[in-house]
């Protein structure tokens, strides 16, 4: 993945920082207050994080984090309370650098090295004399203008080439534009702040399910799946626990594509493809008999730990996206692989049932799909 950045610069122009802060900060105050949001001390309980760097010998005043609602509305409307213009950068992928000037709580101007993004020929927006009142004294728009064009010896990341051209016309520096909060000792600057801001409502993540522990499919995988023989295969596929707390998992693999040889279950990763680590394979070694099935493998995880359900799941994808903590969304389902091989040519039947050792029955949820095994065809070369 290419590099994507979000951030927000006020141009305070000779201004001193000390004054140009007491300014900045009532205006944001102001803003924040307005998207339903109060500044606290408590870093931990804060959902929103913004850092605010400054200095005398920089003429802007610049700003990172999620800013309530969005981008282009905390442009607007800063533009307006603080009384300065506004300029918002935006990188997507390294594929398209989007920078948009603000003033009096107007959009003025808009640059994009590719406004038609996904169409070709690329596109470029923008009119470089709308930018006079934030260029410096010894740059004319005609040199904002020039540092617009792509340059093909950037590639393939003439977005950012094109990035680093601007912010230096605008007197900005390029450790402003690719700034990382994470890395703030790497920066030299007179003011590194940092304000905290929790929003006046609770979300759904605060409130979580009670009861015994109760599944249901959230990420299926496909209905059908085609193997060739001897091939080993991993079907990814997700559950999501609508109940409370709970401990103990069991994983059962059944169906006739077991029944009649055509795969031969390995084992199960339990850990979200989302870790960092690799998961580990858990052995399906018990070999056990149902009813409907001839041959079902089950395998019981005993020190599994079920995490809450969120009480309200759906209430969710109802929040603005600026309140959306998608690290949070990710670990609420419970990441599976199904890990076989494939064994003899046929189509059969997949069922994986995911049980929770509280409540087997009721909380329980199965997953089917159809296996075709082909035979391994020989290509002359």
């Amino acid at each position: 993945m290419g590099t994507s950045l979000d951030n927000l610069h006020v141009y305070v122009d000779n201004l001193s920082v000390e004054k140009a802060l007491e300014n900045i900060f009532a205006g944001l105050h102001q803003h924040m207050l307005m998207a339903d949001f109060t500044e606290v001390t408590d870093a931990a309980a804060a959902q929103v994080t913004i850092t605010i760097i400054a200095d005398n010998q920089n003429p802007w005043i610049s700003f990172y984090g999620n800013i309530p609602p969005g981008l282009e509305e905390a442009g607007i409307h800063l533009s307006q309370r603080v009384g300065y213009p506004v300029v918002t950068i935006n990188v997507f992928d390294s594929d398209v650098t989007t920078v948009t000037l603000f003033a009096k709580g107007q959009k003025q101007d808009t640059y994009s090295n590719w406004i038609n993004y996904d169409s070709h020929p690329p596109r470029i927006s923008g009119d470089a004399a709308k930018w006079q009142l934030v260029l410096p004294k010894n740059h004319s728009p005609e040199t904002l203008a020039k540092a617009w064009q792509l340059d093909k010896a950037d590639y393939p990341f003439e977005a950012e080439g094109a990035l680093g051209r601007i912010v230096e016309v605008l007197n900005l520096g390029r450790d402003r534009a690719w700034y990382d909060p994470k890395r703030d000792n790497e920066l030299s600057a007179s003011y590194i702040l940092k304000l905290y801001f929790r929003y006046n409502q609770a979300l759904p993540y605060e409130s979580l399910a009670e009861g015994l522990p109760r599944f249901k499919p959230y990420m299926h995988f496909p209905k059908q799946h085609l193997l060739s023989r001897n091939q080993r295969f991993g079907l990814i596929f997700s559950v999501l626990n609508l109940g409370g707390a709970s401990q103990g998992l069991e994983i059962l693999a059944q169906g006739t594509a077991i029944d009649q040889k055509l795969i031969q279950p390995v084992g199960v990763i339990t850990n979200s493809p989302f870790d960092h680590a690799i998961g580990t394979i858990t052995a399906l070694p018990e070999l056990v008999t149902t009813d409907v099935n001839e041959s079902s493998y089950r395998i019981r995880i005993e020190d599994y730990s079920i995490r809450a359900g969120v009480a309200d799941f759906d209430a969710i994808y109802k929040l603005p996206f600026h309140l959306r903590d998608l690290q949070r969304e990710f670990d609420l389902p419970h990441m599976l692989t199904f890990v076989g091989q494939a064994v003899n040519a046929g189509v059969g039947k997949l069922e994986i049932v995911v049980r929770p050792f509280a409540n087997r029955e009721l909380g329980a949820v199965s997953l089917r799909t159809e296996i075709t095994v082909n035979e391994l065809k020989a290509y002359k070369l």
